[in-house]
């Protein structure tokens, strides 16, 4: 058995893999280590995903669900055979040393029902932002910041990361809302489920990231306001946040068809989403 699996989905993007395996290969001491690609795409291996795989000695393999990210995320989690995963956007580089950090630390048993994030680092390797924080900003629930009181080296619990990059033992992943469609309503979210079943988020300076944010051509899935409404609505609900706040937000923007489309779907999967008690859900701060 793995002591880690750094497991990716993708969806038509070999480009990013290509450059996420090829880093890891060269960068990195993969002894004990599981490369995973789990392919989200109703077509296998399109892109040439399977050869990069192949020569970059990684595993492939093909679970569409196309459902959106959070159900492919929860694939990599399914197929992992390492104890400790490290879950990482097909797209992503990593810092010096981080790899075999995240090893012994799988190895000697300390990581327990925490969640492990670190910072997330700009091309020219600057901090950009240790954590989220829970405010509405745009159409997204989370927004990035730099906390300059705790950039040095001690780890920290913080609330919230990004989901481009998550650490845990396997068998403690709490994993995405089956109810979730297409993109948004990931972070945050997890992060309570963690804290939900006893655990932590802890930030772990050392454990730098680079995201690739820039497209470079056409995104090949769909990025809708509907999706968003569902899926903060689903997590509100799921997490007791204030769901009428969320309702107004992220429907406000809805024509009032599509709206109730939406509300109907969702009271179909959970009847009181609507008439549960929220008095006591705090305000979200938001930005507009």
């Amino acid at each position: 058995m793995y002591n880690l699996t750094v497991g990716m989905a993708t969806f038509d993007d070999p480009q990013g893999v290509w450059w996420t395996l090829s880093s890891l290969r060269m960068h990195h001491d993969l002894t004990g280590v599981e490369l995973l690609v789990v392919d989200d795409h109703p077509i296998a291996g399109r892109g040439e995903i399977k050869n990069v795989c192949a020569n970059a000695q990684a595993r492939y393999v093909h679970a569409p669900k196309n459902r959106g990210p959070a159900h492919a995320k929860n694939s990599v989690w399914e197929h992992a055979t390492g104890t400790h995963v490290l879950l990482v956007d097909c797209h992503v580089l990593l810092a010096p040393n981080a790899i075999a950090r995240l090893v012994a630390a799988a190895r000697s048993g300390e990581v327990g029902h925490d969640m492990w994030v670190g910072p997330l680092r700009s091309e020219a390797n600057a901090i950009i932002a240790t954590e989220l924080a829970p405010e509405l900003r745009g159409d997204f629930y989370g927004t990035w910041f730099v906390n300059n009181q705790h950039t040095g080296d001690t780890p920290r619990e913080v609330l919230a990361h990004g989901s481009a990059l998550m650490f845990m033992q396997k068998d403690k992943w709490p994993a995405f809302s089956q109810h979730f469609k297409g993109f948004a309503g990931e972070e945050i979210y997890i992060h309570d489920k963690v804290r939900k079943q006893g655990g932590r988020v802890m930030y772990q300076p050392w454990l730098g990231w680079c995201h690739r944010f820039p497209r470079f051509g056409a995104v090949p899935y769909n990025l809708t306001l509907n999706d968003k409404f569902h899926n903060y609505l689903i997590a509100g609900y799921e997490m007791g946040w204030n769901v009428p706040q969320l309702r107004e937000y992220f429907g406000r923007k809805l024509p009032l068809e599509q709206r109730t489309i939406a509300e109907q779907g969702l009271t179909e999967i959970y009847p009181d989403i609507f008439t549960r008690n929220y008095d006591n859900a705090v305000t979200i701060k938001a930005h507009d």
